[in-house]
């Protein structure tokens, strides 16, 4: 059963007169809903309810003759359960455009799909953030693999007096195995002693060097070439 809506797309028969403009006139989000038929039954203001409602989604937003391969609205209508995606795309002026895209099934009344409700929110600053850390993260690993040489082969010297503070034997052995990205478990069975100490260890060098994770451990370890 298709459920269509009025053209100039008034209230949906059956929700509230008063939660209606309450709940989606509110939205800030661009929220459509849509029929089987994927036609626009309803649109808030920003995205121009004026003059869409009616049409076929995807033939007013993107001009093409059918819905995208990944199309979150034709997922509700097939699986009957809501999704959630994410969608590139770009802005007017060229610069590209991240949005999270949510979309929720309203049942007909027999048991199945009459309408999807999808609401578009804009996540590119929380993207750019996330792929500026990752690329910040693949040149530190790509720096430590120029840097260091297969993980638990290189042997520590007994001591390091050129140091600015003193670590035992032991915790040299162990500051260099964390900078060559051993967990405590491999420290522990490269050194023959339990993962308790590998971590008094670990918390005991840090103390001494002012770091706070193995992290900056590890970059106290390569800036002092301990590998």
């Amino acid at each position: 059963m298709t459920t269509t809506f009025p053209a100039d797309g008034i209230q949906p028969p059956g929700l509230d007169k008063i939660l209606w403009p309450t709940v989606f006139q509110s939205i800030t989000d661009p929220v459509c809903i849509l029929d089987q038929e994927f036609r626009l039954c309803w649109i808030n203001h920003e995205v121009g309810y004026d003059t869409r409602i009616g049409g076929i989604c995807y033939q007013v937003f993107r001009g093409s003759a059918g819905p995208c391969p990944n199309c979150p609205v034709r997922r509700v209508f097939a699986t009957g359960t809501a999704c959630v995606t994410e969608k590139w795309s770009h802005r007017g002026n060229g610069t590209p455009k991240c949005d999270e895209i949510r979309a929720y099934p309203v049942n007909n009344g027999d048991g199945g799909v009459g309408l999807v409700v999808k609401i578009c929110h804009d996540i590119t600053a929380r993207k750019m953030v996330q792929e500026r850390r990752l690329r910040y993260l693949e040149s530190l690993a790509q720096g430590f693999s120029q840097l260091t040489p297969a993980r638990g082969t290189c042997p520590a010297p007994a001591s390091r007096p050129d140091l600015p503070v003193h670590l035992s034997p032991r915790e040299l052995e162990v500051i260099r195995l964390v900078a060559q990205g051993c967990t405590n478990i491999e420290i522990a069975g490269l050194l023959a002693i339990s993962p308790h100490t590998v971590k008094t260890h670990i918390i005991n060098l840090c103390n001494k060097i002012g770091a706070a994770d193995r992290t900056q451990a590890a970059v106290w370890a390569a800036r002092h070439q301990l590998i």
